[in-house]
């Protein structure tokens, strides 16, 4: 039965930042929170110590960005995952890396 309630009344697509309905096609954040997160991106962070050159994030997280980072590490939204990786991406400088270091899903 829900299958047939899916065809007629198809659940309404929703923005991974914010969770609002979408209604601007098949892009994953609406408006709001693509231009959230083209105003916030980051530039390269404080380093903690001596034994660190540079540090990179594409975003501070928070707002959309937090909640994308929640969506990927919590229940897996593949699209989330693109997403994050093209802002990281774009982050990093050219040239050789030493490490990429992943944050753990608990402290």
């Amino acid at each position: 039965m829900e299958g047939l309630k899916a065809l007629f009344y198809p659940p309404r697509a929703r923005c991974l930042g914010c969770g609002h309905p979408r209604l601007d096609g098949p892009a994953c954040l609406c408006p709001a929170c693509r231009d959230f997160l083209a105003k916030t991106q980051s530039s390269p962070l404080e380093v903690p110590g001596p034994w660190i050159d540079a540090l990179f994030a594409p975003y501070p997280y928070r707002g959309a960005a937090r909640a994308l980072v929640h969506r990927l590490k919590y229940e897996g939204i593949g699209e989330a995952a693109a997403l994050l990786a093209r802002a990281m991406a774009a982050c990093l400088p050219r040239g050789p890396i030493d490490a990429l270091v992943p944050v753990p899903l608990h402290p």
